[in-house]
């Protein structure tokens, strides 16, 4: 399943635009006020990924966030050529059977935990590569750690986790700002998520 996930700003009502005589000169003052916003949101959603604290940095990832506009509405959204996953890191995954790893071209790696190796005083990280099997999707079962105790598992199960939601903080704060400096127009930001079945 693929998911998409935008944040939509339109221009819902105005304000006191006794100075703008035409539709010329309308669409002239939104085209600089999205020159104006989109820049801004950029700024700050790079702000709020800087301030996310990631288990893995990816250099790339603020460089993904990008704008257009086209008359009335502008839309904020990351490159997927950039950062394809973005979306989950936006809004979350839930608790899943990872059914997609048996497509897997290669065995997959999987943290075990730290290893003592041959001084007890000393830890390690430890990894095993492994093939995901239909035979364990989803299975729970029992197996031991390093240190010999006797645990539960379920095989290929992905916990999930909280969505940082650093995009709509950073919408949030861009609209803030834009309604202080641009007083003749009024925003709505609606959120739009399109999950379709690839």
């Amino acid at each position: 399943m693929a998911i998409n996930v935008a944040y939509n700003v339109e221009v819902v009502g105005v304000k006191g635009t006794e100075n703008i005589k035409s539709e010329e000169m309308w669409r002239a003052y939104i085209a600089k006020t999205w020159e104006t916003i989109g820049p801004l949101a950029v700024k700050n959603i790079q702000t709020e990924i800087g301030n996310v604290k990631w288990k893995k940095v990816n250099v790339s990832f603020p460089r993904a966030v990008s704008w257009r506009a086209d008359k009335y509405k502008m839309i904020v959204f990351m490159d997927p050529a950039i950062a394809p996953h973005a979306v989950y890191q936006e809004i979350g995954v839930h608790e899943h059977t990872m059914l997609y790893l048996l497509t897997a071209t290669r065995p997959i790696p999987v943290p075990t935990g730290e290893s003592y190796l041959t001084d007890p005083k000393k830890k390690y990280p430890r990894t095993v590569f492994r093939w995901a099997t239909q035979r364990w999707m989803g299975v729970p079962h029992p197996y031991t750690d390093q240190r010999g105790v006797q645990r539960m598992a379920t095989g290929w199960v992905h916990p999930g986790y909280e969505g940082k939601r650093f995009f709509r903080k950073g919408i949030d704060a861009t609209l803030e700002e834009a309604t202080r400096h641009l007083k003749l127009l009024v925003f709505k930001l609606t959120e739009n998520i399109e999950r379709t079945d690839k």
